[in-house]
């Protein structure tokens, strides 16, 4: 029997393979019309949502939504979801989103040990890059690190505020998922319009 072709082709040689099949094959990424993930771009805030939402099923209400800027519609659930979570607290403190900004190594890293409620933990002394991580991260980031989720780079160091890849992203997720660490979704009134939105690939 023929192999099963990869869902992207172009994740072949990615180190973190693995990662994003799992999270293909849980629907959490779904492949564009040229079946390209892209593992090495960056991530806005809003696709960043989407696929920690689903991964927390945190589908949740625009009415936790206060940002006064505008979010995609395929994510503003999704948004509110995690608003309601707690988790965008000390990260996103106005009132704007930025759904396209991107998403930095230490930010992602907090919020994906927020969302499985990694216990916080301090980052070893001596690590480099540990200056430049944000005040309301760095015991999140300890979370993470300490469970693996974001390593030091080749010259030793954190490299915090470099933008995380749409592969790295993966990387931090899947093990927890595969863990079950986001088991409690989101929950919404009642009398709230909860159907998901339409929803692209990511």
């Amino acid at each position: 029997m023929p192999a099963v072709p990869d869902p992207f082709y172009d994740i072949l040689k990615d180190p973190n393979r693995e990662a994003i099949l799992a999270l293909y094959e849980a629907e959490i990424v779904k492949p564009a019309k040229d079946r390209k993930f892209r593992p090495q771009a960056e991530i806005g805030r809003a696709d960043f949502s989407v696929i920690l939402g689903r991964a927390m099923n945190a589908n949740g209400s625009i009415f936790d939504v206060y940002f006064t800027d505008p979010i995609p519609d395929w994510a503003i659930r999704y948004v509110g979801g995690l608003t309601a979570a707690g988790l965008y607290e000390g990260y996103l403190d106005g009132d704007v989103f930025g759904p396209k900004q991107p998403v930095t190594r230490a930010e992602a890293a907090a919020m994906v040990a927020r969302a499985a409620h990694l216990e916080s933990q301090p980052l070893p002394e001596g690590l480099g890059g540990v200056g430049n991580i944000p005040v309301w991260a760095l015991d999140d980031v300890g979370a993470a690190y300490a469970a693996g989720l974001i390593v030091p780079t080749e010259t030793g160091t954190l490299n915090p505020n470099k933008k995380v890849t749409r592969s790295e992203m993966a990387a931090m997720v899947a093990p927890l998922l595969e863990a079950d660490a986001f088991t409690a979704p989101v929950e919404v009134e009642e009398n709230d319009d909860t159907r998901p939105p339409t929803m692209p690939p990511l």
